[in-house]
């Protein structure tokens, strides 16, 4: 049985999108199993995956605290490489398992090279992020990171050892072209004239709508008022006085407008206590069954991460984007393109105008019907299931492959 490795964040919303295509694999006969941190460890292992920690004793599995004031834009970009270099990370997991390819679901570079030369086995990138800029454009991120890390030059000897002529760091953030990436959306959700890479694919939406979630007191909503349902992320407290401030705004809106009913989800680290008080049509959750709420609700304000975005559409949800930081604007800029809802300023919006959004996209039917539309070219492009056949073709060439 061919082992797959998923390499995994410890991000709900980069995790998530990989369940889809965890179980498709399982249900083909192979192995699969994540390798990560132990914050990521207990939603893995909710769903039934085998899960395999990295070593404590490196950076890579310090707590999710400590990796977030590393880097509050990218916490493993800043994580010291000699650990990874030198095999300290997971020279024991991969000797061990073996595996034909390995998935990495994080969206930093230089860890995808050290995976596919230090250890001879093909890497396949997740792409659970909306991005503008062509591969050759990010590669330049990872020369300006390699310029500022002392380590970088072990780097360059281990492609040497693995018979991987380099002579810069241009000619090693080259080598990440030669690598497959699988966009986990539609091509369909794309702007009209995006960029081109012959081994950038867009796949289906891959999208786990059997996921496994937390309970939820479903007798606490009124089933006769429409329900708006509200998440700005998993990620909303490094930006946690704009969160707060918004959420405050939702509350005195829906104070205003007692005939609706709110659902909003704080994640992990706002208390619903700093909110109070707390009018009768609003529940405030750490963590609310995001896929279970979408079957319910007639519109969703999101922060616009593409995860969200895709399960908004797949249940039908027009959503109120009101994006925080990095690709949530690039999302937005699609969903208000293809008319699946309205954006917002998360830092400027106050309860009337949030109010009066929400009324446009309850009572006015096109925003559903776009969705619905959008839903229909998610499912065709699912049914294809090109990410396995991807994958598939990856593991018996043993290269990465120019088409499918």
């Amino acid at each position: 049985m061919a082992v797959i490795a998923i390499l995994a964040d410890f991000e709900q919303g980069h995790v998530f999108p990989t369940f889809c295509i965890a179980k498709k694999l399982l249900t083909r006969g192979y192995r699969v199993c994540y390798l990560g941190v132990a914050e990521a460890e207990d939603v893995i292992r909710k769903q039934g995956f085998e899960f395999r920690r990295i070593v404590e004793d490196v950076p890579l599995a310090s707590s999710m605290s400590q990796l977030r004031k590393l880097s509050s834009d990218n916490p493993l970009a800043r994580l010291a490489l000699d650990t990874f270099i030198r095999g300290k990370a997971l020279d024991d997991l991969m000797l061990e398992l073996k595996p034909s390819v390995v998935l990495m679901t994080f969206h930093y570079y230089v860890l995808t090279i050290l995976i596919r030369y230090r250890y001879n086995v093909p890497v396949i990138l997740l792409n659970t992020a909306v991005v503008d800029a062509p591969r050759e454009e990010l590669c330049q991120a990872v020369i300006d990171y390699l310029i500022d890390v002392p380590s970088a030059t072990d780097l360059i000897d281990l492609l040497l050892s693995a018979s991987v002529e380099v002579k810069n760091f241009a000619e090693i953030a080259a080598l990440i072209l030669k690598m497959p990436e699988l966009v986990l959306y539609p091509k369909v959700f794309e702007l009209p004239g995006a960029s081109r890479d012959s081994l950038v694919f867009h796949v289906g939406h891959e999208v786990d709508l059997n996921r496994v979630e937390e309970p939820f007191d479903w007798g606490q909503l009124d089933a006769s008022r429409p329900l708006i349902y509200c998440s700005l992320g998993s990620q909303l407290d490094l930006k946690s006085e704009v969160s707060r401030r918004f959420i405050r705004t939702v509350i005195h809106a829906a104070a205003q407008r007692p005939d609706w009913q709110f659902v909003v989800s704080l994640g992990a680290r706002l208390s619903a206590k700093e909110f109070e008080p707390i009018p009768p049509s609003v529940i405030l959750s750490h963590w609310a069954p995001q896929l279970q709420m979408l079957s319910r609700a007639s519109v969703m304000i999101t922060h616009a991460g593409i995860g969200t975005v895709k399960e908004c559409i797949l249940h039908g949800v027009p959503m109120l984007a009101l994006p925080l930081m990095r690709d949530q604007f690039a999302c937005t800029n699609r969903i208000v393109h293809h008319g699946l809802g309205v954006r917002g300023d998360i830092e400027q919006i106050e309860p009337e105008e949030l109010s009066s959004m929400l009324s446009q996209l309850i009572s006015n039917d096109s925003f559903r019907e776009r969705v619905g539309v959008m839903r229909e070219e998610f499912e065709r492009a699912e049914a294809l299931n090109l990410s396995i056949k991807l994958i598939e073709k990856v593991i018996a060439d043993r290269l990465p492959v120019n088409s499918i």
